[in-house]
């Protein structure tokens, strides 16, 4: 298929999507931070973390996707759910205030359960035909 203009509607899984330059944006950023920090890392000038204790961060980078991309407000919840978890997993991970996976377990059921109450509010995906 040839679309004459960047901002054409694809058909994508049965979902339209648009051509949106800021998932570009955001992982593109995200891949210069990864690789400067790589960088400096390398030539000594700062110690590297470990990586493998920091891909709870995808899930934050996944939300402020989803925040940027929101249409209605139901998917700025989502967003705000998904940084939600990426934070609890980092925290858990690394061991941040002393939580782990065991006694911080119900954080997780709080933001998922309190993402569903806020997305069933009336109005968080618009009026219909929109």
């Amino acid at each position: 298929m040839v679309y004459e203009h960047e901002d054409d509607l694809v058909h994508v899984c049965g979902r339209r999507k648009r051509n949106r330059p800021a998932r570009r944006f955001i992982f593109g950023g995200m891949l210069v931070v990864i690789g400067a920090a790589m960088l400096t890392g390398g030539f000594g000038f700062m110690a590297m973390p470990n990586l493998w204790n920091m891909w709870p961060l995808l899930f934050v980078a996944s939300g402020l996707y989803k925040i940027v991309e929101a249409d209605y407000p139901a998917h700025y919840i989502k967003g705000v759910a998904t940084i939600g978890l990426g934070a609890w997993l980092y925290a858990c991970v690394n061991h941040v205030a002393g939580w782990t996976f065991q006694t911080t377990w119900p954080v997780v059921l709080i933001i998922i359960g309190g993402s569903m109450l806020l997305r069933g509010l009336p109005g968080m995906y618009g009026r219909k035909g929109e």
